[in-house]
């Protein structure tokens, strides 16, 4: 399993330092946030070009907004590894279309209380499909295991399908194991990479 950090909760007052102790990493997961769709706000396309500039690792761009096709212009221009909307959001199929149109790697997300087997709808076209582990918008929140559910009805579709599976909410020490045992291919880890005094050895010993 793959360490993908976010940079939502990260202490920003050495973006460069931050980032090179983040480089054994996956990739960096990019929580975009307007307000609409979840009541925080975080950052644009300001800031992320600006991790695209101070880093070499691959960009996994989290759109938590109400109108993904009015932001994608702006997220494609960085040419990210993946770009991740919510089913829960509008124009979910367009913004599939837009997005795989750009060669960008397509991600799909799911809220804890929304049903997971809507994926089927998209699964032909989705390459990742993101199960989030707590309600969006803030970082810090308690992990919701039963949302792991989730993925183990995502591992039947993987048996004929070609995607990767990411959680992303309150992944720790505590339910790293669980989540890779599950056969998660990606987590998200925010607030608890932050805590630690060594975030690059932490990395490096879940490569």
């Amino acid at each position: 399993m793959k360490i993908a950090p976010s940079i939502l909760n990260a202490p920003l007052d050495n973006l460069e330092k931050l980032l090179e102790e983040l480089k054994d990493a996956y990739m960096i997961h990019l929580d975009v946030m307007d307000g609409v769709f979840v009541k925080n706000i975080s950052f644009g396309k300001h800031f992320c070009e600006e991790i695209k500039r101070l880093s070499k690792l691959p960009l996994d761009i989290h759109l938590m907004v109400e109108n993904p096709v009015d932001h994608l212009k702006d997220f494609l221009n960085l040419s990210p590894k993946f770009i991740t909307v919510h089913i829960e959001s509008n124009d979910v199929k367009k913004s599939i279309e837009l997005i795989k149109k750009n060669g960008v790697g397509v991600g799909l997300a799911f809220n804890p209380e929304t049903p997971i087997d809507q994926v089927k709808m998209f699964i032909k076209d989705v390459d990742l499909v993101l199960v989030m582990t707590v309600n969006p918008g803030f970082g810090g929140q308690k992990f919701i295991e039963k949302c792991l559910s989730k993925v183990d009805f995502l591992q039947l579709l993987k048996k004929e399908n070609n995607f990767i599976v990411e959680v992303d909410g309150g992944v720790d020490d505590s339910n790293l194991n669980y989540c890779r045992d599950r056969g998660v291919d990606v987590s998200v880890v925010g607030s608890y990479l932050y805590k630690l005094k060594n975030k690059s050895e932490w990395l490096k010993a879940n490569k």
